[in-house]
């Protein structure tokens, strides 16, 4: 290979510098090694060169490794989060006591897989600065399952079609604004909405019972106050109840809505209703007194 004075010997006339490297630029020897980079350049951009059967399978290897490693790390992340169980604990690295139940399993795994203990060789032992087991991918982890989660229940909404909306009553347009624009977001129709409330019909409701102060509720299953305040606004203000009710079941544009405040009339006027109503509310009424004492 033949070489230029200036990459023989060097340079020590730095005063004429310029003049030197622009001859050296000219050389055949450059202008040839120059082609030489580029064609070698442009052959790693598309995977072309000499050793490319190797460099494949030194990809795929690395591929491969990756790949295994994260469908461990989220085996691990769907495990934890199917539980309800906490991820990280006080400390954030690997064999130190109180470092979380994700790095917890992360070592427990290793003791029986090959390919975790050597990712965490290389972890422990500083060969590699991307391990995916700090807070911080636990976190995206985490995101990606709920991403795909939510992703599915979309799709099963769709498939079906038909969905409801389930949501306390509410006055407040700012719920309801709030709503509309979560299910646009996420891609659904209003149309196909069955079941959901009115904030129309609300109105109605509390216009007609709210002179009493009681506001119909969903029973409680726990608290025994919430329970009488739950059958105590329908004791005492049935015949209200029923009168808007039987608005509902005549008004037109929702044959759904018309046929249930239909069926609700029917069982709120029935005598085993009212006889269980009147008697609940005495019994919890006198449970509540003594459950305070």
């Amino acid at each position: 290979m033949t070489t230029s004075k200036l990459n023989r010997d060097g340079l020590s006339d730095w005063k004429h510098l310029g003049d030197k490297l622009s001859d050296h630029e000219k050389s055949v020897n450059h202008l040839k090694h120059f082609v030489q980079w580029k064609e070698l350049k442009l052959r790693l951009s598309v995977s072309k060169t000499i050793d490319e059967d190797a460099q494949k399978e030194l990809n795929d290897l690395k591929k491969n490794y990756w790949r295994n490693v994260l469908e461990r790390l989220f085996a691990i992340t769907h495990y934890l989060a199917s539980r309800n169980l906490s991820f990280r604990g006080t400390r954030e690295k690997l064999f130190q006591p109180n470092n979380g139940n994700f790095l917890g399993l992360v070592e427990l795994l290793a003791q029986f897989d090959v390919l975790m203990a050597e990712h965490m060789r290389r972890t422990t032992e500083g060969n590699q600065t991307d391990h995916y087991l700090g807070k911080n991918m636990q976190n995206e982890f985490i995101q990606k399952l709920a991403d795909h989660v939510k992703k599915r229940f979309i799709q099963r909404v769709k498939d079906a079609r038909y969905y409801a909306v389930l949501l306390d009553c509410t006055q407040d347009v700012v719920v309801w604004r709030t709503l509309l624009q979560k299910v646009e977001d996420l891609g659904l129709s209003l149309s196909n909405c069955r079941g959901q409330a009115s904030p129309r019909r609300w109105k109605l409701l509390t216009d007609a019972v709210g002179s009493v102060g009681l506001t119909v509720k969903a029973l409680s299953e726990t608290h025994w106050e919430c329970q009488i305040e739950s059958v105590k606004a329908i004791r005492w203000q049935l015949p209200d109840i029923v009168d808007v009710l039987q608005q509902f079941s005549t008004t037109p544009g929702d044959p759904m809505a018309q046929s249930d405040a239909s069926s609700l009339c029917t069982i709120l006027q029935s005598f085993e209703f009212i006889l269980s109503t009147v008697v609940w509310h005495d019994i919890l009424f006198k449970v509540n007194i003594m459950s305070k004492t």
